[in-house]
């Protein structure tokens, strides 16, 4: 059992008068005030903070200790015993004192990573006085270069006090908008301001654009959608610097559904012998050229650098082989989810 976390729950009893038993899941940290541990796995995992088990008779609780992710139990499941969890929790956060030895920035990254609990997000809030509005986040995939370079192009673009720039990782930098004003820029708007200035500047970059969510206890939801905007974009191999998350509703709505469904549901939709079509690189470059052109036969030829006999033949042969007019959008739609579905099934 590990030593430090074994004292601070010491401390607790004797200012409560409770148990405490807690562990991570790996068991790389335990600790408990019984003599004989208790460690009793919830009936429910999907909670958030506090978890009343009638079951075990037991209220759980997250906490985070050396940053890792902890579980926490008392016996009992009443609402007094709840109410005694979330002081337990907040005695926790206060014994803990490391994140008051993190930057301003290091904390805010923990944040948008998902490294931080709902207390220690409150708190991180009431330190700072962050407003509860709307933000956004902008991942900026750096190809060419170095993240600390895009960092410092970047900061031009810091628009009041609780804006803020955050280095994720190696290669990437994220902007954490918040919406304080009502001349706030949209996130797909402000992502292509930044993108066509960053290009110019010689920066090759990509941009992952989140949705707004209500505030800075949901950044990491923003922080998910942006990189995973990021993550389809190369899977599908977008041409675009921008890639919104709402772009890929469609595809992530699928990526969710078990594969023996999505099996199901191609078997459905693609006609016997229409696979060739999807595998051939150029007529799916073809198709979804024309798909981006709003079926635009003199737009997709001159993007293509091709003749519009080509592409009219090409478009011809798609119908015949997979039974698709994709000049028609009811068919251009069952195209493209055939496409995503024979991707999602690699």
């Amino acid at each position: 059992m590990d030593s430090e976390l074994t004292g601070i729950l010491k401390q607790i009893k004797l200012k409560t008068g409770i148990d405490v038993d807690a562990y991570a899941e790996t068991m790389k940290f335990s600790a408990t005030t019984r003599e004989e541990p208790d460690w009793v796995l919830p009936s429910e995992r999907d909670f958030t903070e506090v978890y009343s088990d009638i079951k075990n008779d037991k209220t759980f609780f997250y906490f985070r200790f050396r940053n890792a992710n902890l579980i926490g139990s008392i016996s009992g499941s009443g609402e007094t015993e709840k109410n005694y969890a979330y002081l337990i929790m907040s005695l926790l956060e206060g014994s803990s004192s490391g994140d008051d030895n993190l930057s301003h920035g290091e904390q805010l990254k923990g944040i948008l990573l998902g490294d931080y609990t709902k207390q220690q997000i409150q708190k991180f809030i009431r330190k700072y006085s962050v407003p509860t509005v709307k933000c956004y986040t902008l991942v900026v995939s750096v190809l060419e270069g170095s993240a600390e370079k895009a960092f410092e192009f970047m900061t031009r673009y810091l628009s009041n006090e609780f804006d803020a720039l955050v280095i994720t990782d190696d290669m990437a930098c994220t902007f954490l908008k918040f919406m304080v004003g009502e001349t706030e820029a949209d996130p797909e708007t402000l992502a292509k301001t930044i993108a066509d200035e960053m290009t110019a500047a010689g920066l090759k970059i990509r941009i992952g654009v989140s949705g707004t969510v209500n505030g800075l206890m949901e950044a990491n939801n923003a922080f998910v959608q942006s990189t995973t905007a990021l993550r389809l974009a190369a899977v599908y191999s977008s041409k675009q610097t921008v890639d919104t998350y709402k772009d890929y509703i469609l595809v992530k709505m699928l990526e969710d559904i078990p594969k023996f469904k999505l099996s199901e549901y191609l078997s459905v939709l693609q006609k016997e012998g229409a696979k060739a079509v999807f595998n051939d690189a150029d007529m799916l470059l073809t198709a979804e050229a024309f798909l981006n052109n709003d079926l635009n036969v003199s737009l997709t030829s001159r993007e293509l650098y091709m003749h519009r006999n080509t592409l009219i033949y090409r478009i011809d042969k798609i119908k015949r082989e997979t039974g698709l007019n994709i000049q028609k959008f009811s068919d251009a739609v069952t195209f493209k989810l055939i496409s995503i579905l024979n991707k999602l099934l690699v």
